[in-house]
């Protein structure tokens, strides 16, 4: 039996190396000009390695392949001059879903459609976002920061600052929106997002400011700092899977 058991593990560790041997690092710049045009070139498990600078860009991401900033997202920023959203991540299953890693995505906004996700709309996809700043995104609707759709994402070490849906009336999520979504933010950051409803969280059809007390258990939140007044860190009832660990809200601005 042992014998067996010692095999097996020889052999799965044989099929790590060569998927590992079989993915590919794009360079950008290097390999591609453009952010947009190393996704195009990458393959499903490939890693999308992005110099240091400024990226005037709006992507479209349907393959589990990783972006990551080889600086950091400190020194490596996609700019949406506030005309179009940062980047749609749709349609990604999870093998091995999708990986956004130091990033700053500044200054989207979604205009058009369905007026989701500023910074970033994830829909029915898997994926994972880590280590990367959301700052000065707009939404029309909600989301102004990520709108999350029927997917699985989790987002760990991530900042979310300034974001906004700036109309009045219903406009929820100046953070993030969460539908139908099993979701877990991990060791984030949320300041000074703003929205009618939810500062930072906002779970469309149902208006978070009117969540206050009776659905607030319906958002788990495990050893998460909440200062300013918590009411715009809200889960619909429909959910009950957005789940907040070791994060930090404050300075919400609910309008």
């Amino acid at each position: 039996m042992r014998t067996f058991l010692n095999l097996a593990t020889v052999i799965i560790s044989c099929l790590v190396l060569v998927a590992d041997a079989y993915s590919e690092v794009i360079h950008v710049p290097g390999d591609a000009s453009t952010i947009q045009g190393g996704i195009d070139l990458a393959s499903t498990g490939d890693v999308v390695r992005i110099g240091p600078g400024t990226y005037v860009e709006s992507l479209y991401l349907s393959k589990g392949i990783t972006l990551e900033g080889a600086s950091g997202a400190e020194f490596t920023v996609i700019e949406g001059l506030n005309s179009w959203p940062i980047i749609e991540c749709l349609h990604i299953d999870g093998s091995p879903g999708f990986t956004i890693r130091g990033l700053t995505l500044r200054n989207g906004y979604k205009k058009s459609g369905n007026g989701n996700g500023g910074g970033a709309f994830v829909g029915d996809a898997v994926g994972t976002i880590e280590d990367c700043i959301f700052e000065g995104n707009a939404a029309l609707f909600a989301g102004g920061g990520i709108a999350v759709q029927n997917a699985d994402l989790l987002v760990r070490s991530t900042v979310f600052r300034n974001n906004s849906v700036p109309v009045t009336g219903n406009a929820f999520g100046g953070a993030v929106s969460c539908t139908q979504t099993n979701a877990t933010f991990e060791d984030c950051r949320f300041e000074s997002n703003a929205a009618n409803y939810g500062g930072e969280f906002g779970c469309p059809p149902l208006r978070c400011g009117a969540l206050h007390r009776q659905h607030r258990r319906q958002l788990v939140r495990e050893r998460s700092r909440l200062s300013g007044g918590d009411h715009g860190v809200q889960q619909c009832l429909e959910q009950r899977r957005v789940r907040l660990r070791l994060c930090t809200v404050r300075n919400k601005l609910q309008r």
